[in-house]
């Protein structure tokens, strides 16, 4: 008998060769119960980490937070609802308590999206608005105003280029702005008594009318007088 190939020594006697297969085949069956079922201390130390990313999430949270109040107070004090302070209140209720990751996660995204707008705080804001006063010709208008006053400007103008789109025209950011800014001049009245902001969209579409019609006279005025060499 070969020892070294039929059997094989070990505590308390010879063990059969096939032990070898049998161990393997066991220790196989444990990793797999093992991936199926991790053991206790496993399950805990997940726990663990994910207990400590949420406590380390929610503590960056509410500094955040803190800030994003205190810069919402500001625009409140100065009487300014600006874009970012209206997303900002519409995507979270600047809270930690109660919030899963996830929910918390997404508080979050929507502070931090907040803080790095121009429009979160009373001097960005005021930046911001004096460059849209200009784009629409207000001058010495206080801030709150400008922003009342944007929203309908804007308004206009964005119904009216849909209005000009659908019939098959198309006209320039500039040209349009002037002609709002024209039609309220001109007909101050008729645009301060009109009952909504498509009464004034008609009127500036008139204008456009008017002016394109102007345009037209001219270009055809300039190539009569080339025709007789002028």
């Amino acid at each position: 008998m070969n020892l070294s190939t039929d059997f094989k020594a070990g505590e308390g006697g010879y063990i059969p060769p096939s032990f070898n297969t049998e161990v393997n085949i066991m220790h196989y069956k444990m990793e797999i119960k093992l991936k199926a079922d991790p053991p206790r201390n496993v399950l805990k130390a997940r726990k663990n980490v994910a207990q400590g990313k949420q406590r380390a999430l929610k503590n960056k949270l509410r500094g955040m937070i803190r800030q994003a109040k205190s810069q919402l107070k500001g625009l409140e004090n100065a009487g300014l609802d600006t874009p970012a302070k209206e997303k900002l209140l519409s995507k979270t209720d600047l809270k930690t308590k109660g919030k899963n990751y996830n929910q918390l996660q997404r508080t979050y995204f929507a502070v931090d999206n907040f803080l790095k707008s121009q429009t979160a705080s009373v001097k960005g804001a005021t930046k911001n608005l004096n460059q849209i006063a200009r784009i629409i010709g207000l001058k010495n208008v206080p801030a709150s105003e400008i922003v009342r006053y944007a929203r309908q400007f804007f308004e206009i103008a964005s119904y009216a280029k849909q209005a000009l789109n659908t019939s098959g025209q198309s006209i320039g950011s500039t040209r349009l702005f002037e002609a709002i800014r024209k039609t309220e001049k001109k007909y101050q009245t008729q645009w301060n008594n009109a009952e909504s902001a498509l009464g004034r969209v008609e009127m500036v579409l008139q204008e456009l009318q008017k002016q394109q019609a102007e345009i037209a006279q001219d270009e055809f005025a300039l190539y009569v007088l080339d025709g007789f060499g002028l």
